[in-house]
């Protein structure tokens, strides 16, 4: 294959506020302005729907650019190698001479290269800005026919030289202005320091859209952008009510809350209000997320205004410059019009206390850092998966060890997210672990015999002869026997799916994963990924809990949240679900919930460590929970991906004993998400998460990390 020798065409000019310069990620089998040199191969190949650039014996690929009139300038490239020997190695490099020296970004080596793994490097020496001859280079430096390397995902980012003392701030006299707001800002604009200090006050805050909101796309894989028009870029006009207790700010809905939008939904968290004396002004400050309507990517942000001391109002600026969602990611800003009445909260003093119960419950935090103060042998880089992801990727992790939550993350486009504790986060399918999981161990526990029931007597839709034999239980472990592919993910991304996933009405989606995928095994022989076998164990849950109650409900309320969630003192967002946009309003079960990173802690930690207690009672079934938690040698679950992992009541299970040199299995159980979520329960008492959108599933290192602070070994 034969690459272009032309340089990258393309417009400085129209870049000018742009942060992203260059990015490359050779989707499309597009490698403009690359080229090649030396002996061996270079072809694009695919692997799990990612396109990379291979490279063989010693072939090169180099791109030349130019950053003139740049600053701040970061560089950032990926790299995988397979079969290399001792001698040889794969080389992601840059030369800020024209070619003249190289240096390396990062190098991978025998004993790194499983193919797989794309590694991370990232450079951003000062050499960098205001160059017309900076190079990249792809380079594989190989002996043997066998021996490969992959390059992938390079980006430049810099600023217009200049442009950072020229930004502007969100002072108060900027939100009395009638200045726009060019672009976005570090986000330590958001916030103060001086509390505010005002008895209780309850107001209705109403957020009114102005046209010409800002939007920069960082990556959009499916064309949102164009598809989405005005719609896109406009903040949704609500109406919210708000308790401002002294320096505090409390929504009196935290949930995701619907909106006349065609494209989004939005929730908000507890802010902050504080003093600006000399402008004689309160200022207030109110994270927010965008949720994609009927789906569960989550884009944060952060809404300022300012009131003065005669009630003047200003207008509010939001920005929003960071996400977990791997197809579209973009950054938004802009200012809205605002007015705010008088409100009477309905018990607002319980709202206050509950805000500070909840406050008051969150497992204490620490740094990432300080984990390696306490438990010197580890190594922290080990954790967030950082070497074979772009940190970019990920939203926040963390480890949870001897009731301490040591977290990292929280990182956006422009500086840390000032509120990490409030960052909302999407489930994706860790609710089949969560929601549907333990929904079906709590019904089966309140109804024992349950899990047995049989799909096509509980729903309507399956009365066929392929759902006459599979059971509740099957349909969570994605195991009804019925489905085109057994090839991982091709049910999952086929387009019947895709548009089972974002029909609108339950009886849509029922329909569909009813009457779509013809049966082909046993039920309960073959696990085969499928979102749809997890929406109709929903339906049949709530049937059967119907069932024992004796009248219809809402079986995430009435499994999961007053018995369980609510005692964990989970945030308010967790308490609801997504549902379907009918009268039926069915939860999703696989997907749709939205949490905080304490939730996801505490769901796991109780897991990993309560036995499935609560104040002495087993709330649910033991065999059905031993065999998710891996505590029953005879139930390890359904075969998944490989020998070594294991799928069981809506649990991942993954046998690490290679990872840390043990010679017994030891079976670890997680949960996991679309895009990059993971949620892992040790067998040492530790859980460690991360919630990230680059498509990276890796926890090998933290996995060898945790084993450090307790041996995991059987």
């Amino acid at each position: 294959m034969r690459f272009s020798l032309l340089l990258l065409l393309y417009c400085w000019p129209l870049l000018a506020g742009a942060n992203v310069l260059y990015r490359q990620d050779f989707e499309g089998d597009s490698a403009l302005g690359w080229r090649e040199a030396g002996s061996g191969t270079i072809q694009f190949t695919e692997y799990a729907g990612n396109t990379t650039l291979r490279l063989s014996k010693r072939k090169a690929a180099t791109l030349r650019l130019s950053t003139a009139g740049y600053e701040d300038i970061r560089v950032s490239m990926q790299l995988a190698g397979g079969g290399l020997g001792r001698r040889d190695a794969c080389h992601a490099e840059l030369s800020v001479d024209g070619g003249e020296t190289w240096r390396t970004v990062i190098e991978v080596r025998d004993g790194r290269d499983d193919a797989v793994t794309l590694y991370y490097g990232r450079a951003d020496e000062p050499a960098l800005s205001n160059n017309p001859k900076l190079e990249l280079r792809f380079r594989a430096a190989g002996r043997g026919n066998s021996a490969y390397c992959w390059g992938d995902n390079v980006t430049v980012e810099g600023r217009p030289a200049g442009a950072a003392a020229s930004e502007p701030r969100l002072t108060t006299e900027f939100l009395f202005s009638s200045e726009p707001l060019q672009g976005p800002v570090d986000y330590t604009a958001f916030v103060g320091r001086e509390a505010a200090d005002t008895d209780p006050r309850e107001f209705r805050l109403s957020l009114m859209p102005r046209a010409g909101s800002g939007l920069r796309t960082v990556l959009d894989r499916f064309d949102y952008e164009a598809a989405g028009g005005p719609a896109l870029r406009s903040f949704p006009a609500i109406d919210i009510e708000l308790l401002q207790a002294g320096g505090k700010l409390i929504p009196a809905d935290q949930g995701i809350l619907s909106t006349q939008s065609l494209l989004w939904e939005i929730g908000f968290q507890p802010g902050t209000a504080w003093r600006d004396s000399a402008a004689g002004a309160d200022r207030f400050a109110l994270p927010f997320a965008l949720f994609e309507k009927n789906a569960n990517c989550t884009h944060n942000g952060v809404l300022s205004w300012a009131r003065r001391d005669d009630g003047t109002l200003s207008r509010a600026a939001f920005q929003i410059a960071s996400e977990t969602c791997p197809y579209f990611k973009f950054d938004m800003w802009g200012m809205l019009d605002i007015e705010i009445a008088d409100a009477e909260i309905e018990s607002a003093p319980a709202l206050l206390r509950a805000f500070e119960k909840h406050r008051d419950s969150r497992i204490p935090v620490r740094d990432i850092a300080q984990l390696g103060e306490a438990y010197p042998d580890v190594d922290t880089a080990g954790f967030g998966s950082l070497a074979g992801m772009n940190p970019d990727d990920m939203s926040v992790y963390g480890l949870l060890v001897d009731g301490i939550h040591y977290r990292g993350g929280c990182a956006t486009r422009y500086g840390r997210y000032p509120f990490c504790d409030a960052l909302l986060l999407p489930s994706y399918s860790t609710a089949k672990s969560i929601f549907a999981g333990l929904a079906l161990m709590r019904l089966e526990k309140l109804a024992p015999g349950a899990a047995s029931l049989k799909i096509a007597e509980l729903v309507p839709e399956c009365d066929s002869e392929d759902w006459r034999d599979v059971s509740i239980e099957n349909a969570v472990d994605m195991a009804s026997g019925n489905y085109d592919s057994a090839v991982y993910d091709e049910d999952e991304s086929a387009p019947a799916h895709i548009e089972f996933l974002y029909a609108a009405s339950h009886e849509e989606r029922i329909r569909s994963a009813c009457r779509n995928y013809p049966r082909k095994a046993e039920p309960g022989t073959r696990w085969v990924y499928r979102s749809s076998d997890t929406y109709v164990a929903g339906t049949a849950i709530r049937a059967a809990l119907a069932r024992q109650l004796g009248h219809d409900a809402d079986i995430y309320d009435e499994l999961l949240v007053q018995p369980i969630l609510k005692p964990l003192e989970v945030s308010p967002v967790l308490r609801e679900t997504r549902t379907s946009y009918d009268e039926r309003q069915q939860p999703l079960a696989g997907w749709g919930l939205t949490l905080l990173a304490d939730d996801a802690l505490k769901v796991a930690d109780w897991l990993n460590t309560g036995d499935g207690l609560l104040d002495g009672e087993k709330m649910l079934d033991n065999a059905l929970y031993r065999g998710a938690m891996q505590r029953s040698e005879n139930d390890r679950g359904l075969e998944a991906l490989g020998p070594d992992t294991r799928y069981n009541n809506g649990f991942w299970s993954l046998d690490i004993r290679s990872f840390i040199g043990c010679e017994q299995p030891v079976h670890v159980p997680f949960m996991s998400g679309h895009g990059g979520i993971v949620i892992v329960m040790f067998p040492n008492d530790t859980v460690y998460y991360y919630f990230s959108d680059g498509y990276r599933f890796r926890w090998r290192e933290a996995a060898v990390e945790a084993n450090k602070i307790r041996s995991m070994c059987p």
